[in-house]
């Protein structure tokens, strides 16, 4: 089974770049933070597919902030890590992915991860209407 047939919602495939900060939790111990400015792939009801400087360890626990959304950080685990193809269109400073799944810890962190799929949805369909 390929990773995009594991999908449990429809991702939305960003063909312009929305900028994004990560927040690394090293390891279970959350009082070594390490912020690294990302690109935003791709976003789902569930997870996210970003660009990034430099790779990070599948587990790695980290922390997604969308610059031009102004809601609560999403919490998740890194479930793939790796190099982009040639054929990817990252940021040149950009060269791995990491998908990230979110992991809520309860229903008000829920809710906040669905309304952040919206406004991502929002600016997806707003970005889509330009290039026509």
């Amino acid at each position: 089974m390929s990773q995009d047939d594991s999908r449990r919602y429809k991702r939305l495939t960003l063909n312009s770049q929305i900028n994004a900060t990560l927040v690394v939790l090293s390891g279970t111990n959350a009082q070594y933070k390490i912020e690294i400015a990302v690109a935003l792939k791709d976003f789902s009801k569930s997870g996210a597919g970003v660009y990034m400087s430099e790779a990070l360890p599948k587990g790695s626990l980290v922390r997604l902030s969308i610059d031009t959304i102004n809601l609560p950080p999403l919490d998740g685990r890194v479930v793939y890590s790796g190099k982009i193809s040639e054929a990817d269109t990252a940021p040149l400073d950009m060269p791995y992915r990491i998908g990230i799944d979110f992991m809520p810890r309860d229903d008000e962190a829920r809710e906040n991860q669905l309304g952040t799929y919206e406004e991502v949805r929002r600016i997806f369909d707003f970005m889509d209407a330009q290039k026509k």
